[in-house]
């Protein structure tokens, strides 16, 4: 749930950005908010925004944000994150404990997520079912062939 709602937040900060050159700091600025730390002292930027999260999350998705917050497992929504939005980071050691665990440097690349991929060619599944037959036989060489030749139509 989680990772859902903060996918649909910086999916919308991305949008958002109207020059290319300020992607990386948005993006940056974003995951500083939504899986840094903060400092306990009263930041008003800080609790807006947090206000802001929990009128999202519940006009949304029905869910209140508690105190669960700050206990979350950063690594593994920063993972989701970046596989859903398609987000490449760079390969470091992220402290998460602090306010600004993420930089515009560490941003990379972005590349287009795409969910789902059909392939229509009729021969190509036809090759796909024999592969797979061949393989269920112990006929390794001739389940390669055919997959190799299903990889082959998908190309062109």
């Amino acid at each position: 749930m989680v990772t859902r709602a903060f996918k649909r937040i910086l999916k919308a900060v991305i949008a958002s950005v109207e020059n290319l050159a300020n992607l990386s700091q948005a993006i940056a600025s974003t995951l500083n908010f939504l899986l840094g730390s903060y400092e306990m002292e009263d930041n008003d930027d800080h609790l807006l925004k947090l206000r802001w999260l929990r009128t999202f999350l519940a006009r949304r998705f029905g869910w209140t944000l508690k105190d669960e917050f700050q206990h979350l497992r950063k690594f593994s929504i920063l993972r989701g994150l970046c596989h859903k939005v398609g987000l490449e980071l760079a390969p470091r050691d992220y402290d998460m404990e602090s306010p600004n665990p993420f930089s515009k440097c560490d941003v990379i690349s972005m590349v287009p997520v795409c969910k789902h991929v059909v392939c229509s060619s009729a021969d190509g599944r036809t090759l796909l079912e024999s592969s797979k037959i061949a393989l269920d036989k112990g006929k390794l060489e001739e389940a390669v062939s055919y997959g190799t030749k299903v990889l082959i139509r998908k190309k062109i």
